[in-house]
Parts: structure tokens; C-alpha cells; sequence
């Protein structure tokens, strides 16, 4: 099986850490995946990145600025850190090299379409082009070069992506697109798509894996205050923006405030967490699909200007690795989380 990347997957895990990101990594190394990203999602994932640190630096300064305002003489004036912009893209781009090389990722070239191939595609606003052909080039050179590769072999190839409105319709390949792979004799059950690297996993990679109950002592060893902190703190750490993204849509949260999550602890004691399901890796690690209740404590937040601390229970539902001899919980993933009324939480107004 040939798996394609869109550059949605390594922009949402820019380390490429997370939890599905290992499990792909474990059915290249298994089940004879291969991985193939063509250079443009390359070239974008490294622009974003870089677009991404400028406009958080520019963030941090324009905060400052305002906050300067209010300060009176002799108060602290601490400017936000200066960080490189060129320093830390170059490093990223270092980084993404070695992950990509670790995975044994093969480099798609840039497809031989002709200008006049796409202009005729973006004017009649054919996918993965937007109605009015207005945007969409990017996506139509990622898409030709998926043809391209399609028509080299007679491998599956699943391409990989979140963007759901330029390719697929129903969760599936957009009938506009699996048209092209009909029109290159290519049998259209040999490209599919899958919306995310989760979705990917659920399908092509879960089943293969062998299943069995979690053993009463790794039951017990997960419910380990120790292990259980580790948890806590890999996933405050990689989904702390989007837990103060949920929290955000409350109704409690004032126009103009944002939340700033501090911690996440668990709701009860002793720790509880629901294990459903548990699948072998042939390494050995566990993956372990389970569901837990965690209290977030964040403050909300405008500008430099902090206020009220309070508390949101979330009932959240993950995917991480276990392994079993260490008891080291890593590559946690937030399949989802919403907030839940419980004694204890509080959300409130500055």
C-alpha cells in the first residue's frame, strides 16, 4: 500500500508525534506501507511554518506594545522574547528532513501537467479547484501527482488529507476526482481517500493488528499515579491549544478574552480510566483506545492582562502507545473532548 500525504497532516503535528504519526511509522516498518510526499507539500509545510512563527512573534510584540500603556513608572517593562524567524525555520526544516527520512518517505516530483491542462480545469471549477477556479492550484498539482503515481503500479494508494471540501464529498473521493481515475484507465478502487491520519489508522492499519483484553497488571500499572502524571502532561503539552479552542466557544468566555490553560488533572480519585479496546503492535507497545474525565484549570486572558482563574471538566476520548515494561505512556491522541457539568467546575465571568 502507498500512502500520500497532504501537508494538512504534518501542519496539524509539525513533530510528527503524535499518536496516529506513530502508528503509520509501525505499519511502514510491519506491514510494508510505503510513504510518499510530493515536494510541493514539502515546500508548504515549511512556508506555514515559518508564517507561523512570524505571525506569533508579531502577536507577542503587538501585545507588549498595548500593554505599555498601562503601565506606570518604575513598573516592569519585560519585552517578549526576540526569536530568529530564519533560525527557527531552518532548524524545523532540519527536523522535518529527519523525520521524513526516518519514515523512509519517497519524494513525488512535480507532476508533468500542462499549463493549459490546469487552466481549463480551474476556469470550468472543477475539483480539487473551487467553483469560480479562483483557488485550487496547489491542490491540483498534489492531485496530478497522485494520478501519476497511481498510474506507475498496481499498488493501492490511499491519499491522506483533512481538506475535505477541495477533495472528497461525503467522506469519500469527490466523484469529479475518481472520474480522472477513470479516465486514465486506472481501476478506481486503486486510489482512495481517507480524512486524516486517524481515519487512516481506524481502516488500513488497526485491523491488521492483533486484539486482546488489557491484562490486570497493565490495567493496574495504567491507573499508576506516576504513569497516569505522564499522561496528564503529554497531553497538556500537545493538545493544550485545543483544549483552550473548546473552551473558547463557551457562552462564560467575554468577547474579546481567550482562555490560557495552566493544567490538566484528573476529575477523580482514585484515577479513573475506561479502557475499550487494546491492539499489539508488533514491537510489543500497546495501543490503547480509552476514554477518562480530566479537570482543566485555565485562566482567561486579554492581551498581557490576566484574570480570574477557574475549572472545565472535559470527558475526553484518546488513542496513546503504553508500554508495557516501562509503564511510559507516549503519542497520546485526542480523537475528541467536549466539556461536561460536574461539582467542582466552574467557568466564570472577569
Amino acid at each position: 500500500m502507498r500512502v500520500v500525504l497532504d501537508s494538512t497532516e504534518i501542519v496539524a503535528d509539525y513533530r510528527m508525534a503524535s499518536g496516529p504519526f506513530r502508528a503509520l511509522k509501525e505499519g511502514i516498518e510491519s506491514f510494508g506501507f510505503s510513504l510518499h510526499l510530493p515536494c510541493l507539500v514539502i515546500a508548504e509545510v515549511l512556508n506555514r511554518y515559518r508564517r507561523g512563527v512570524q505571525e506569533a512573534v508579531e502577536r507577542d510584540r503587538a501585545a507588549h506594545q498595548s500593554l505599555r500603556r498601562f503601565l506606570w513608572e518604575g513598573a516592569p517593562d519585560t519585552p517578549p522574547p526576540i526569536h530568529s524567524i530564519d533560525g527557527l525555520a531552518d532548524a524545523y526544516g532540519e527536523l522535518l528532513r529527519l523525520r521524513l527520512s526516518a519514515l523512509g518517505v519517497r519524494e513525488l516530483p512535480y507532476p508533468q501537467v500542462s499549463h493549459e491542462t490546469l487552466v481549463q480545469r480551474a476556469l470550468s471549477g472543477r475539483k480539487p479547484f473551487s467553483s469560480d477556479g479562483q483557488k485550487g492550484y496547489r491542490d491540483a498539482l498534489i492531485w496530478e501527482g497522485v494520478l501519476e503515481l497511481a498510474s506507475s503500479g498496481d499498488e493501492a494508494i490511499v491519499f491522506v488529507t483533512t481538506n475535505a471540501s477541495d477533495f472528497a464529498k461525503d467522506g469519500e473521493l469527490h466523484p469529479e476526482l475518481a472520474a480522472d481515475v477513470v479516465a486514465r484507465d486506472i481501476p478506481v478502487e486503486r486510489v482512495r481517500l481517507r480524512l486524516g491520519l486517524s481515519a487512516f489508522s481506524d481502516t488500513y492499519l488497526k485491523p491488521r493488528l492483533s486484539r486482546r483484553a488489557l491484562l490486570s497488571g497493565e490495567d493496574q500499572r495504567l491507573r499508576e499515579p506516576g504513569v497516569y502524571d505522564r499522561f496528564l502532561e503529554t497531553l497538556q503539552l500537545a493538545y493544550r491549544e485545543q483544549l483552550e479552542m473548546i473552551i473558547g466557544t463557551s457562552p462564560a468566555i467575554p468577547t474579546g478574552w481567550r482562555p490560557v490553560v495552566h493544567s490538566v488533572r484528573p476529575a477523580d480519585e482514585p484515577l479513573m480510566v475506561e479502557v475499550k479496546s487494546v491492539a499489539v503492535f508488533p514491537s510489543g507497545s500497546l495501543l490503547v483506545s480509552a476514554e477518562t474525565e480530566v479537570l482543566v484549570d485555565f485562566a482567561i486572558r486579554q492581551l498581557n492582562i490576566t484574570m480570574n482563574g477557574a475549572t472545565a471538566a472535559f470527558h475526553a476520548t484518546l488513542d496513546f502507545i503504553l508500554d508495557p515494561t516501562s509503564g511510559d505512556v507516549t503519542a497520546p491522541n485526542l480523537r475528541s473532548a467536549r466539556l461536561v457539568h460536574r461539582e467542582g467546575s466552574r467557568i466564570i465571568h472577569p
